[in-house]
């Protein structure tokens, strides 16, 4: 069962590594791909050195019956999982761009973006 934990977090880790490495390079999703990135790792790190820490907090919060299912059928939910991690990561972004950027822009105008007076010279 401990292993199971291992290969879902290694390959969902692995999966979020990728996505957030290859997002590093364009410019507009840099700090997507930097979040995603040490997700990764931290579900790599969890997946192959706390691996039974990990199992027994996942027994004590009882999710632990996720994980007794057939290996290909578990590395397709460790890649859907990260799927679904970073589309909900990537919403949160855009919510974030929407709050600041349109409904604090609207309300604030000078204070968001401050409007530079040219001096008279």
């Amino acid at each position: 069962m401990i292993e199971n934990v291992e290969i879902f977090m290694i390959y969902s880790g692995f999966t979020l590594f990728i996505v957030g490495a290859i997002c590093c390079f364009i410019a507009v999703s840099f700090r997507f791909g930097v979040l995603c990135t040490l997700l990764g790792n931290t579900m790599l790190y969890l997946g192959t050195i706390f691996s039974r820490r990990t199992y027994e907090f996942m027994e004590r919060v009882g999710i632990s019956d996720f994980f007794n299912h057939d290996l290909d059928e578990l590395k397709v939910k460790a890649v859907v999982t990260a799927v679904i991690l970073m589309t909900f990561l990537w919403s949160v972004r855009w919510v974030k761009h929407f709050v600041v950027d349109g409904v604090f822009y609207f309300l604030f105008p000078n204070v968001i973006k401050p409007q530079i007076k040219k001096s008279k010279a």
